[in-house]
């Protein structure tokens, strides 16, 4: 017997796993749409710079680890962790 649809064959869990990776993403963007300008002005006003060291604790779409990379430049740096173990965007090194 077949799941799903007449001759359709059954998801396989790559299959549900990358749709489940493609709602986290999504849900991550649309945190980041939302929240990431709020963000960035505290952050601002916090007078983060140049050689600062920043530790993103729940780095989502990392968005924001990106930005304060930017910001602290070559002599700072960043850490970003998230619960998730998905691969993260964010490249090593100076951005």
């Amino acid at each position: 017997m077949k799941d799903g649809a007449a001759g359709a064959a059954p998801r396989t869990a790559p299959d549900m796993r990358d749709g489940r990776q493609r709602l986290v993403r999504e849900h991550h963007d649309t945190l980041a749409a939302l929240f990431d300008a709020t963000t960035f002005r505290h952050l601002d006003r916090l007078g983060v710079a140049a050689g600062w060291r920043c530790w993103e604790v729940g780095a989502g779409a990392a968005t924001v680890p990106a930005w304060l990379a930017r910001r602290v430049g070559p002599e700072g740096h960043v850490l970003a962790t998230d619960a998730r173990r998905a691969k993260s965007p964010v490249r090593a090194g100076p951005l």
